[in-house]
């Protein structure tokens, strides 16, 4: 299923606030996308001007691990989002082509730049 692209900008700002976990089958073997590139779990909060922050969990192609930390705030590339229904249960899964860190001057709020890629590619 197709996912709905999402503008990140109109969610508010996003920080890392756990290790990027590999996404796994019940199995215990880490999914792959459509190009066999191994998926991750980046969880983010999202900041919303004028509410409470919320926890998501992005899923992103390639190991994002390295340069991500607790705390750092980044940029989500080509989010979009999709609703899911299983039996009695639904909710919405989000996914991005690459998760990218945010400079500490951009993060300040500086336009321009500033942004550093930290891992890439994406399903389609």
């Amino acid at each position: 299923m197709q996912g709905i692209p999402v503008d990140p900008t109109r969610l508010g700002r996003f920080m890392v606030v756990a290790p990027p976990t590999p996404r796994v089958t019940p199995e215990g073997e880490q999914r792959r996308d459509r190009d066999g590139r191994p998926q991750w779990v980046v969880a983010v909060a999202v900041r919303r001007p004028e509410r409470r922050a919320e926890m998501v969990e992005i899923v992103v192609p390639g190991d994002p691990g390295a340069g991500l930390s607790e705390g750092m705030p980044v940029h989500l590339d080509d989010l979009e989002c999709t609703f899911w229904a299983v039996g009695d249960r639904s909710g919405l899964s989000w996914r991005a082509s690459a998760v990218t860190a945010v400079s500490a001057s951009a993060a300040a709020g500086s336009s321009g730049g500033g942004r550093k890629s930290v891992a890439s590619g994406g399903e389609r």
